[in-house]
């Protein structure tokens, strides 16, 4: 049997988000974010009607859940602070009993060598500063400044790591174009001004970080997924260069050179898109970027040219139960959509989840990280999340209880294989952690497609480890893959 060694000091861990695992949302102080808005008033979006207030109870229970952790001789973890419990308001006191919380789990995870990090938004903006318009909003820009200023205050002579924001990209997107995340806006313009806008506090806070000197490092975590046309036609390699441009270098360039593209602001402007900016902002920009990347990534992306009456296209993002009705999954008449310059390429020999309907690609992770090393100055970087999500494993427990999943350990091992041939390239990575070390609640899906590696029971609210997470264990033992 091969092995494939890691380097030495690997961080093998897990990813987990404040809104899907701290529970608690109505206790200690904690403001209702966007996410106890949206369920309060559309419960019928999310499945089952199981909202955010019916998740694993870290704040109470992460005692228990570290332990499970340590069980996995997993070395590092990745949460997420929420900024409606930490300041409440978004803008005034810090919420003492937050602080504790947030305490007491770095505290319990450096007690068993858990090295901790923190990941500073993860998509639960409070609704206070939705309330105020939200990112599109240059103030909620500088109140989340002070809010990251403040986490530093207490955490960050503590510390080896944080994390801006998580997947960047993604709220633009969900929230202001395919209506999957609050603010459930339809605007192509104002997308790209949140985009923007999350850009710069992004590079605010790094420049807080280290204006202060802590001892550690300062990222952000972007999914910059791979984006392979249909074809060589050069209409299907312009579709490809444009998602490109408007998914992945928008936010990697920035984040990473600390510039703009070129071709973004040319497109932005012909079509009348170019987000505010203030002429301090480039050098703010261009004198802060990350010390590393958290790279997500899951599937790839494959494009074609685009419909040529594209006005009457359905649109491919929005969610089955997307609050629009199905014939009302149209731009508004005339309203420009991304969609008018690709179309979605549903490849017919590719590799599938055969439950979540996701396309499985292993050698996406190595094809990221490769550009990343030949493109963006081998950035120092980790995987930071990973993982396959499939429904209904209960039909996987066997005789003793335990989910067979055999199907994911399948899964790891295909993309650590690429993962590992990227190292022995060059690439700059330093850990890999999964989506997720628990099952766990997300938007919308709640707990249909399950991640973990210890199995959440909704009844008895236990968890129990399954096949993958022995499998799991073994491999963070040895820092070794056996293949």
């Amino acid at each position: 049997m091969n092995e494939l060694k890691f380097p030495e000091g690997f961080l093998w861990g897990g990813a987990s988000w404040a809104t899907g695992f701290e529970g608690a949302r109505n206790e200690d102080g904690k403001s209702p974010d966007v996410w106890d808005d949206w369920f309060s008033k559309e419960p019928e979006r999310f499945y089952d009607q199981v909202g955010p207030d019916s998740t694993l109870d870290m704040y109470h229970r992460y005692k228990e859940y570290v332990k499970l952790l340590s069980d996995l001789n997993i070395n590092s973890f990745r949460f997420s602070i929420s900024w409606s419990r930490f300041i409440p308001d978004g803008k005034g006191e810090v919420n003492e009993k937050a602080v504790l919380f947030y305490q007491n789990l770095i505290d319990e995870l450096k007690k068993y060598h858990i090295e901790p990090i923190i990941c500073l938004w993860h998509f639960d903006l409070p609704l206070c500063m939705q309330e105020i318009g939200g990112w599109l909003n240059r103030d909620v820009v500088n109140y989340f400044v002070d809010y990251c200023e403040a986490v530093f205050n207490r955490f960050g002579n503590q510390l080896n790591y944080f994390v801006v924001l998580n997947e960047v990209g993604v709220l633009p997107q969900g929230g202001y174009l395919y209506d999957f995340q609050p603010p459930n806006r339809i605007n192509f313009k104002e997308s790209i001004q949140a985009g923007y806008h999350l850009l710069l506090a992004q590079a605010k806070v790094i420049q807080c970080y280290h204006k202060h000197h802590y001892p550690g490092e300062i990222g952000t975590v972007l999914n910059p997924n791979p984006v392979y046309p249909r074809s060589d036609d050069p209409k299907d390699l312009e579709a490809a260069k444009f998602v490109d441009m408007i998914r992945e270098r928008f936010y990697l360039d920035v984040s990473v050179n600390g510039e703009i593209p070129k071709d973004f602001l040319e497109f932005a402007d012909e079509y009348e898109l170019t987000p505010v900016i203030e002429d301090e902002d480039y050098q703010i920009l261009k004198d802060n970027t990350v010390d590393f990347l958290g790279v997500n990534y899951y599937q790839p992306c494959r494009v074609q040219a685009p419909d040529e009456n594209w006005e009457d296209s359905k649109l491919k993002f929005y969610p089955e139960n997307s609050r629009q009705k199905q014939s009302d999954r149209y731009p508004e008449k005339g309203q420009l959509m991304p969609e008018k310059f690709y179309k979605i390429y549903d490849k017919p020999d590719k590799k599938m989840n055969f439950s979540r309907g996701w396309e499985i690609y292993p050698k996406g992770i190595y094809d990221t990280l490769m550009r990343l090393k030949n493109d963006y100055g081998n950035i120092k970087c980790y995987i930071g999340e990973n993982g396959m999500g499939v429904e209904n494993e209960e039909n996987f427990i066997d005789e003793h209880g335990q989910v067979i999943d055999d199907y994911r350990i399948e899964f790891y091992q295909e993309h650590l294989i690429w993962l590992h041939k990227a190292i022995e390239e060059g690439s700059n990575c330093f850990g890999y952690h999964v989506w997720s070390p628990f099952d766990n609640w997300s938007p919308i899906n709640a707990f249909k497609n399950r991640y973990g590696f210890y199995r959440y029971d909704l009844t008895n609210k236990t968890m129990t480890v399954k096949k993958s997470g022995l499998w799991f264990k073994e491999l963070c033992a040895t820092n070794s893959l056996k293949k």
